[in-house]
């Protein structure tokens, strides 16, 4: 949206809400289970360590961060 927009705390909720209804209705138990691990781990991962840095360490992740950025800010 080239940073004139901001999903914020209110649009994260509904994002969160919306994916987690589809992998409840999309989702086998298999991969119900495979997709509660991903989010515990990456629950667990963002208490001890800053997701902010591990994005700008990480070339692919910094490169999809940078998607819609209004370059040269």
């Amino acid at each position: 949206l080239r940073e004139k927009a901001m999903l914020g705390d209110t649009g994260a909720n509904l994002a969160g809400a919306v994916i987690g209804i589809i992998f409840l209705t999309q989702l086998d138990p298999t991969g119900r289970l495979i997709s509660l691990g991903a989010f515990l781990a990456l629950t667990v991962y963002a208490e001890f360590f800053s997701i902010s840095k591990t994005i700008d360490r990480l070339p692919p992740l910094r490169f999809i961060d940078s998607l819609g950025r209004v370059r040269g800010k």
